[in-house]
């Protein structure tokens, strides 16, 4: 049983765990392209692109180069053109 405070669920996981748990394809609420602005779990998805570990894709955007306006304008664009399976590991980088 998870820990809760006031409706909230509490979870103490690594980063590579969270990764996982967000990348599990049999989850059908997630499963989902991810969009970040963390370094860290950039190297996650770098690290699963190495072993060959499925992930449903990363959209990075480093925080001193892109303006939130400028993601919003890009998820935005690779919402329309793109679908989820296109981005299936694969890391893509802002801007677009």
């Amino acid at each position: 049983m998870l820990p809760q405070r006031c409706g909230l669920y509490y979870l103490q996981l690594t980063l590579s765990e969270l990764f996982y748990y967000l990348a599990d394809f049999s989850n059908t609420l997630l499963g989902r392209v991810l969009f970040t602005q963390d370094d860290d779990f950039l190297a996650v998805a770098h690290r699963y692109q190495a072993e060959g570990k499925p992930f449903p894709g990363v959209i990075y955007a480093h925080q001193r180069d892109v303006s939130i306006g400028d993601c919003v304008k890009d998820l935005e664009m690779i919402a329309a053109i793109c679908n989820p399976e296109d981005l299936v590991n694969r890391v893509q980088f802002l801007p677009f």
